[in-house]
């Protein structure tokens, strides 16, 4: 069997659309659905039924992905041992979300794709839930995310540790009159705000989440006057005067330098866990593993407690 047969099946399913299918393989619409076929007939089984949702695998189709995802990521791996430094070609998928990508990218392409430029990095931009999906389906090689939303059967590494900081409009001197020093840092007290408006993240956000739990901890519901799931643009807007903001403490880091923050009481446990998530019991392909190596070096902090 042609292993290029059980490529198409992966990225079928996968991609759930023989057009999408078609743009990463870089063929046709048509090779794709031909090639399926011609599969299910070395096979003698039908491996995918088709639905509103796109394809679906059968209980065939879940054996032969099964296998076909192992037998591929090995032919992967004897290609990426035998080339050349700088000669292997590949792909490798990852996830996060889209301020967690501004946050992680530029400190390890650059030089990721100086030791391997013929690999071609394929990042997929969303949810912490759709990334577990992501994971289980094996669409993902691995994700970059925070641990308590990710399910059953992923793995987590911890990366780094991720504060929330009160970033205040740039001319407003209100925080730093009322700022005190602490280990080095500058400090507020959340409650004496409890007049201001702010800029938060939606819901869904890891760190609207975080930001809720802390203005229940020290009691009042903030005056919300903007909501955006860009927490660099809520850093920014703060800065430029629309409002008080909580943010990520590194979406406070710009092009031009620090915007100004404070960080708040650490008894009010405004930090989370972010980490490098996989498939439970599945090894990464050698390829995305010297990617996620390199991403624990550049980015690793030893303040992220081990997941249990």
């Amino acid at each position: 069997m042609n292993t290029a047969l059980l490529r198409y099946a992966v990225e079928y399913a996968a991609c759930r659309s023989a057009r999408k299918a078609a743009e990463r393989l870089g063929v046709n619409r048509s090779s794709v659905t031909r090639n399926i076929k011609r599969l299910e007939e070395e096979l003698g089984a039908q491996l995918f039924i088709t639905t509103g949702d796109g394809p679906v695998p059968t209980n065939f189709g879940e054996i032969c992905l099964r296998h076909a995802r192992e037998i591929l990521k090995e032919e992967e791996n004897l290609r990426f041992d035998f080339a050349g430094d700088g000669v292997y070609s590949g792909t490798i998928d990852i996830g996060m979300g889209f301020n967690r990508s501004q946050q992680v990218l530029p400190y390890v392409l650059p030089e990721f794709q100086r030791r391997y430029p013929n690999i071609s990095i394929q990042l997929h931009e969303m949810s912490t839930a759709d990334l577990s999906i992501g994971l289980l389906n094996q669409r993902l090689d691995f994700a970059v995310s925070s641990q308590p939303a990710l399910g059953r059967g992923i793995a987590f590494e911890p990366l780094m540790t991720e504060r929330l900081v009160l970033v205040p409009p740039r001319e407003d001197t209100f925080a730093r009159l009322y700022c005190y020093q602490r280990d080095g840092g500058r400090y507020v007290r959340l409650e004496r705000f409890r007049d201001k408006r702010f800029i938060l993240g939606y819901p869904t956000q890891k760190s609207r989440a975080v930001c809720d739990r802390v203005f229940r901890r020290v009691g009042f519901e903030p005056q919300v006057v903007f909501q955006t799931r860009n927490n660099y643009t809520a850093a920014m807007l703060a800065s430029n005067g629309l409002a008080y903001a909580l943010v990520p403490e590194s979406c406070t880091r710009t092009g031009q330098g620090m915007i100004e923050h404070y960080q708040m009481d650490p008894e009010l446990e405004a930090s989370w866990t972010i980490g490098i998530a996989t498939l439970s019991g599945k090894s990464l392909s050698h390829a995305a593993e010297q990617l996620k190596r390199l991403m624990l070096k550049a980015l690793g902090d030893q303040r992220a407690e081990p997941a249990e």
